[in-house]
């Protein structure tokens, strides 16, 4: 009977032991184990990345990427740029002239108007002005210089004619006559650069245009045209000739270029691009990290091998990503340490995150846990 009384003493005394350890473990939980509760609300971060890809007819698969070449001429009338030389020349503009009488009125060429101060013009070819009626006519200064400049609406008489036919027959200007002086220049080479540039440029658009308006003729239907599953078109431009009918160093007003050159495209359907582009994106996003949209694309042409039918491009994309994930958000922005104050001011400075709440324990806790692991965060949008 005594050894059942001391098995029975054991036992509470191992039971008693068990659950004081217990208590301890979970006080010390509660009380050592600091801990923090966030709720944070996440919003789109603008991001950019440049991303370069090979184009072939087959690869990327689903681009229908097409190679093609055309021949092409453009001819264009282009302005110095450096007009310093300054020289005397002759005003001209327009002239209204009225008949009131019943018969009409022969004008030869060089006919002379008169202003009432007596500046003289003369009119560039021989007209009739019918009885009754009017007609406008081109007309020139008799002398070069700024002083034969005259403005609209000034009445002129025909000093040719008798004292009363001129009352019934004058002219009055109906623009201001300019030109009294112009500006030449020395032809550079800068001016023929930028009219060849000029004229590549154009060339480049017109071919694309014109490429475009086949293609969508052929393959593209009425709804889908302006959208964006219409085909983008590359092009590089190779001159093959130019002509330029003045010599650099001649003094003119302006010059004539002619370029033939030759155009190397490829055109590819801008909807699967993107969405290759997309797929890109988000296979090399960190884990918890989601795209949600690709705002722009901006696709330049490297290079491009007619002959092996390759071509470079690089593309700028513009995406937004969001963080959806607790563990992502830790790892990416370093809270561990802040106080309450400091976690208010860092979201404050970080616009694409906002946070709701926060909350630490036990109470006597003023920061920020060091260990993750106590760290709970709870994201809504």
């Amino acid at each position: 009977m005594p050894p059942k009384v001391q098995s029975n003493s054991f036992r509470n005394i191992v039971l008693f032991f068990s659950v004081t350890v217990l208590i301890f473990i979970v006080l010390t939980s509660l009380l050592v184990l600091p801990r923090a509760e966030l709720v944070i609300s996440t919003t789109p971060e603008q991001q950019s990345t440049t991303l370069n890809i090979t184009l072939s007819q087959n690869l990327p698969p689903n681009l229908q990427t097409t190679f093609w070449q055309k021949e092409e001429n453009i001819k264009q009338t282009f302005p110095i740029t450096d007009k310093s030389i300054k020289k005397l020349d002759f005003s001209e503009g327009s002239i209204k002239i009225t008949n009131t009488s019943n018969t009409d009125q022969v004008l030869v060429a060089n006919t002379r108007f008169l202003t009432s101060n007596e500046i003289l013009f003369r009119l560039n070819k021989r007209v009739i002005v019918p009885k009754q009626g009017k007609i406008t006519v081109q007309a020139s200064s008799d002398k070069k210089g700024p002083s034969n400049n005259i403005k609209k609406n000034t009445k002129l008489s025909i000093p040719g004619l008798s004292a009363s036919r001129q009352i019934q027959i004058f002219g009055e200007t109906i623009s201001d006559f300019t030109g009294g002086i112009t500006y030449t220049g020395k032809l550079s080479q800068t001016d023929v650069n930028l009219a060849r540039k000029k004229l590549t440029d154009e060339l480049k658009e017109k071919i694309e245009l014109n490429y475009l308006a086949e293609l969508i003729k052929t393959t593209v239907s009425e709804k889908e045209i302006g959208s964006i599953n219409t085909p983008t078109i590359l092009t590089n431009i190779d001159i093959i000739e130019e002509l330029n009918d003045t010599q650099t160093d001649t003094e003119i007003e302006k010059f004539e270029i002619e370029i033939k050159a030759l155009a190397t495209g490829i055109s590819f359907n801008h909807k699967n691009l993107e969405e290759y582009l997309r797929n890109k994106i988000i296979n090399n996003l960190p884990e918890g990290e989601n795209m949600q949209q690709i705002a722009n694309i901006n696709i330049n042409l490297i290079n491009i091998d007619f002959s092996n039918k390759r071509a470079e491009i690089k593309a700028q994309i513009n995406f937004a990503t969001l963080i959806e994930d607790s563990q992502r958000l830790l790892e990416t922005y370093n809270l561990t340490g802040l106080t309450p104050e400091e976690l208010e001011d860092f979201f404050t400075k970080t616009p694409t995150l906002e946070l709701r709440s926060i909350k630490l324990s036990p109470f006597w806790v003023k920061r920020i846990p060091s260990n993750l692991s106590q760290i709970k965060i709870k994201i809504t949008k």
